[in-house]
Order: structure tokens, then sequence, then C-alpha cells
């Protein structure tokens, strides 16, 4: 145990799927909040101590594993060594750490890749104008990490691979480099690439992205400029796809209506896909390797979401079909930035719905953890 900040941590190496106490697939620590529950934090390289629902999700069942409790400078070690490894990776290493969370289904695993974090661009409240203050209150209990102590909306920024034997898939984009269209509003630079690399996955490998929706957060490295990825064969102001081997997966009903939502996208996304032969059009659900891709219609008018699949187990990688806990919580609750709250809402219940004995795990972009449990 360790005392700081007038609190007593208890910290636990989460082992799982090959890894070991000494290099775990996690870090935590618990501490006793004066109402007597257990608070719990999660330590992500490059970012620090986070909230985290890890343990409480494996009481119930809902992650596999197990954890053995350490001391702090065992801790303390580990940080040290995920940190450098963040920084100087070693070579031809793959850190499978919890810089990189995942979910395991069968022989496929879902993995998170943090891009980015920041504010929202207005107040919450503006973005949900109907929940009640004892709604906020629930969902802030349920997701304390996303209001910062000013009271802003802090989000995350992420993007999702699923990994299997049938290849690699990336699901969004995040907000990209410097000069990405998200660099308006968003706090770019991202690091997907180190994410990438720290998750042991080289973007000419990729061979499937899932574009979920034409937001700028959400497709920042799909293309990048030459002078924000330099590959040393172009002019500066030439754009490429980051994953040249891929193809890029958009629904047609969210291409056709590109104009209406952002028809900068064309120049700086769609043109030079299609150019170079890697866009892809769908209408409505698509087997992909591993999983499918969903039809989900609200936020925007093609927007899709990624469901993966292993007996009753099943992940759903959300978009932004799920922005914020309250549409978890409440998911008739409207969002300002939907183009139709009606078409979204009944994506929301069609997709959070599931039978008895299914367990669904949410793989979100937005909330503090990647994965939660509907």
């Amino acid at each position: 145990m360790h005392e700081e900040d007038g609190r007593t941590y208890t910290y636990f190496a989460w082992v799982d799927w090959g890894n070991t106490a000494d290099d775990p697939t996690g870090l935590l620590r618990t501490w006793e909040a004066p109402s007597g529950i257990e608070r719990e934090q999660r330590y992500l390289p490059g970012t620090g101590w986070q909230p985290s629902y890890v343990r409480e999700d494996w009481h119930r069942g809902r992650q596999d594993g197990r954890f053995d409790r350490i001391d702090l400078a065992t801790a303390e070690r580990i940080i040290q060594r995920w940190e450098q490894r963040r920084t100087e990776p070693e070579p031809g290493s793959a850190v499978t750490s919890l810089g990189v969370p995942r979910l395991r289904l069968g022989a496929t695993e879902v993995i998170a890749l943090a891009d980015a974090e920041g504010p929202f661009f207005s107040p919450r409240v503006e973005a949900f104008p109907d929940a009640t203050a004892a709604q906020w209150a629930e969902a802030d209990r349920y997701d304390p990490g996303s209001v910062d102590a000013e009271g802003r909306w802090w989000l995350r920024f992420r993007a999702f691979a699923i990994r299997s034997d049938k290849g690699v898939t990336v699901v969004d984009a995040g907000i990209g480099p410097a000069d990405s269209p998200a660099a308006s509003w968003a706090p770019v630079p991202g690091v997907l690439p180190e994410s990438l690399a720290a998750a042991g996955i080289d973007p000419a490998e990729v061979d499937t992205v899932v574009i979920t929706h034409l937001h700028t957060d959400h497709v920042g490295w799909a293309v990048v400029s030459e002078a924000a990825v330099p590959s040393g064969g172009g002019a500066p102001g030439d754009r490429r796809p980051y994953f040249p081997n891929a193809d890029y997966l958009l629904q047609r009903a969210e291409f056709e209506a590109i104009d209406v939502l952002n028809p900068q996208l064309r120049e700086a996304l769609t043109d030079p896909l299609q150019a170079a032969g890697r866009l892809r059009l769908l209408d409505g659900d698509t087997p992909l390797r591993a999983g499918r891709t969903v039809a989900t219609p609200g936020h925007t008018p093609g927007h899709q979401s990624v469901l993966v699949a292993d007996g009753r187990d099943l992940v759903l990688i959300t978009g932004d079909l799920l922005v914020h806990a309250l549409q978890l919580l409440h998911p008739e609750l409207a969002y300002a930035h939907e183009m139709d709250p009606e078409a979204a809402r009944h994506s929301r219940k069609r997709m959070f719905s599931r039978g008895a004995g299914t367990t669904l795990h949410l793989a979100t972009p937005h909330l503090t953890e990647p994965f939660v449990s509907a």
C-alpha cells in the first residue's frame, strides 16, 4: 500500500493473454472512497492515472485474466518501462501493455488506438439540452473522466483495430496530423501512428479501413499530406492514403451527403482515395474479414458501426452512435449534433439491446474508457 494525496492506494498488475506480472496487460490502483466504495484508476502511458472500471467488469465476468497485487516499487518499474518503451520502442518489439487496451473474442483482438484528448468545442449542456441534472450526475458517476475541473466536456479521440489471422482492419482514423481537416477545433497533431506502432501494426499491413462517418475527428489520418507525413517521393501538397494497401469502406449514403456534411472532405479525403483506387462504397450491412459493418444512421445519414462476434460474446465499435455516457444510460436523449435525432435514437436502442445470455462490449471513440459494457 502507498499513501498519497490523502488516499491509501493498493496496486495491481492485470495479467491476461500471455502477459506476465512483470510486464502486464494493465496496471491499476484502488482506494476506498469516503463513501466506502472502492475506486479504481488505470495507468495510461503518456497520460498518467485515469478513472477505470476494469476490476469492476472483471468481478461481473466481463473481463478475463487475474489481478496480482504488487508493491509501489514494482508499479514504478512497470511505469518506467512503459514510458521508455513509448518514446524509445525496442527494435522489433510489439508493445502489448496498458498503452494498448484491447479485448479478445476467440482468435480476434479488438485494439483501442489512442490519438488525442481535449475539450469539446461547446458546453456539454448545449450538446445535450434535454438532459436533467439527475441524468448528468448519473453520467458523471459512470464516466467521471468525461468532465474536467472547469466543467468542460473532455473527449478522448481514438480509433480501433481488429486483428485476426484473416488480416487487420482499422475503424476510423482519429483527428490526424497538424494540417488535418480537424485542425480548426481538435487538439492536433494526434498520436495514432505511435499507437499503431505500440500495437505492432504497420500501416502497410492494414487491409481495410472502415470510416464510420464523415466528421473530421474520425478521418484525420485516413489521407495525409506529404508535408505532414513525408514519404520522400512527393510534393508538399500531395495527399495520399496513410494505409497504402487498404480498401477504405464508406456507406454510399454518407458519400452522397458529403456536400452537406463537409464539402472540404472531397479534396482532403474522398478524391485522393478515389484517385488511388482505394474507396469502396457500401450499401448497408457488409461482411468484413473479421466482423461486419452495421448501418447505424442518425448521427449522419450514412453512419455505420462495426460488430465483431464470437458466439454470444459481441463487441460493437460504435463510432458516434455513442459519444457520451448519457446516451448509454438514456439512449432516448437527443444529441445536438445528430442530423436525424429520431433515427439516431432508433439506432442506439436497436444496437444496445441484446438477447439473454449475450454479452455486449462497446468500443467507444470518445468515452474515458475505450471498452464499456452495455
